[in-house]
């Protein structure tokens, strides 16, 4: 993980202009189109929470996702985040207990094995090491546990030319994008001890944001969604399935 793009006065702007609370005034990024928290909090109640639930967010950025999380299901909200200004920031406003949220990488989450009920990743998969993430997040959940992943595909559509100018802009700006082997993807879910429960498909740009999707995997798409459930313990396999640029488009 570049640890020093995320730790940059660039990236903290970045959350408070996309992802900050109501409360605070702020305007959002051209540049960004993902999932508000209505959305992502739409896509989490299709999970079962209960009462007193371990729930971790991979990259809760300013915590404003994992508060709203912890206040309407009555979990014990836990966070990670690289950024030391957001960290900060997130124990002052989220709601949850300060000692709850770490600064950390993904790639090497600092809980123990089995620990969570709850996994959410959302909007993070695609800036880190995937493999090494994805094996993280099924060892610290319980066996029955689940996690929710979002991330970009490695094979877009043709026509999807919002696509291919986000990808030269992400690059031009220096942000760590990965672009995810699909089928090399489920592989190694099911190689760590989970399995796949829900699946959706989001084929252009934009796609994801309006909550426009397929069930069914077609080959070529921009975004997925992905619930898991930890099955089983198995050893901690790291399989590498992601790249830093897309692998090429095709056809409808």
């Amino acid at each position: 993980m570049n640890i020093e793009f995320f730790n940059s006065e660039h990236y903290f702007e970045y959350l408070l202009n996309n992802f900050n609370y109501p409360d605070i005034e702020s305007s959002q990024d051209e540049f960004c189109n993902r999932p508000d928290a209505a959305l992502s909090l739409q896509y989490i109640r299709e999970h079962v929470l209960n009462k007193d639930d371990q729930v971790l967010e991979i990259g809760c950025g300013l915590g404003r996702l994992i508060s709203l999380v912890q206040s309407e299901n009555d979990v014990v909200g836990y966070g990670l985040e690289v950024s030391n200004q957001a960290v900060e920031m997130a124990r002052m406003k989220s709601g949850l207990e300060p000692s709850n949220i770490l600064h950390g990488v993904a790639e090497n989450i600092p809980f123990d094995s089995n620990k969570f009920d709850f996994v959410i990743c959302w909007g993070v998969f695609d800036l880190v090491d995937q493999g090494r993430v994805l094996s993280e997040i099924i060892r610290v959940l319980k066996i029955g546990g689940e996690a929710i992943i979002t991330g970009k595909n490695d094979r877009f559509l043709f026509d999807d030319k919002e696509a291919k100018i986000a990808e030269i802009k992400s690059r031009e700006k220096g942000i760590p994008n990965h672009y995810t082997n699909y089928d090399q993807f489920l592989n190694a879910i099911k190689l760590n001890g989970a399995k796949i429960i829900k699946e959706r498909f989001f084929l252009r740009r934009g796609d994801f944001s309006q909550n426009k999707y397929i069930e069914s995997k077609p080959e070529g798409f921009y975004e997925y969604f992905v619930g898991l459930r930890k099955i089983k313990k198995s050893d901690k396999i790291v399989v590498n399935f992601a790249s830093t640029g897309s692998k090429g488009v095709v056809h409808d």
